[in-house]
């Protein structure tokens, strides 16, 4: 079993590596994993996520609706998968920590890192100014990186996501995914860049896609006429 380490550093092929077996790992792993990478930061240093390109994401969308997923598109398909059930984790961690669960929930994952000699965030973790909530604040969209609705069902889409055997049942765990990320728009800027934006851009039908494209051709052309 490989370990939240190993993975961040890509030491490991989706494809032959991760089962559900794996994700429930990353799960169980995911407090004391947020807690070290808040311990072990540097100054002022925020969480990093895994944002996967909105362009990848469209042209992957574009070959499916063709109804054919070319060959070279597979292993973009496993990283996203990778990236989004990495993600997934990393925000459970931070919800859990966060208190922003059950009580049952929040005293088992206590009571087995105090075995390890791990403390949970402490009050001084939250009021200083480089505390917990500025490391996993998400600057540039103002929202901090806890869910609590859409936790449980992100996770569930995990475990399909990890047991999908073809690139096409992998896609539609993804979309799964990404339609619950964009109902929740305060995280889906975690998963994909430009966040709701770009979601909103990828659940166009062709024709709001085309209305979309001349509105910005005209937009473009006359900010170009506008500098003479």
């Amino acid at each position: 079993m490989r370990n939240w380490y190993q993975r961040a550093k890509g030491e490991f092929d989706m494809r032959t590596a991760m089962d559900e077996y794996d994700v429930q790992d990353l799960f169980r792993e995911a407090p004391r994993f947020v807690l070290e990478q808040y311990r072990n930061r540097e100054p002022m240093e925020c969480q990093k996520w895994r944002r996967v390109p909105i362009a990848q994401l469209e042209r992957i969308w574009q070959q499916h609706a063709k109804g054919f997923i070319p060959e070279s598109s597979e292993k973009f398909i496993d990283r996203i998968a990778e990236d989004f059930i990495w993600n997934v984790a990393q925000l459970y961690g931070n919800t859990v920590v966060s208190g922003h669960c059950d009580t049952n929930t929040y005293q088992a994952v206590e009571e087995e890192l105090q075995e390890e000699g791990i403390e949970m965030l402490t009050e001084d973790d939250w009021t200083s100014y480089d505390g917990y909530d500025e490391f996993m604040y998400d600057e540039e969209h103002g929202n901090s990186c806890i869910s609590d609705y859409a936790m449980d069902p992100l996770m569930n889409d995990c475990f399909e996501l990890a047991n999908a055997a073809s690139p096409e049942e992998k896609l539609v765990a993804i979309d799964r995914m990404i339609n619950r990320i964009h109902m929740r728009g305060n995280i889906a800027a975690l998963f994909v860049e430009g966040g709701i934006e770009s979601l909103d851009r990828l659940s166009e039908t062709p024709e709001e896609r085309n209305k979309r494209l001349v509105e910005e051709e005209r937009e473009r052309m006359w900010h170009e006429n506008s500098r003479y």
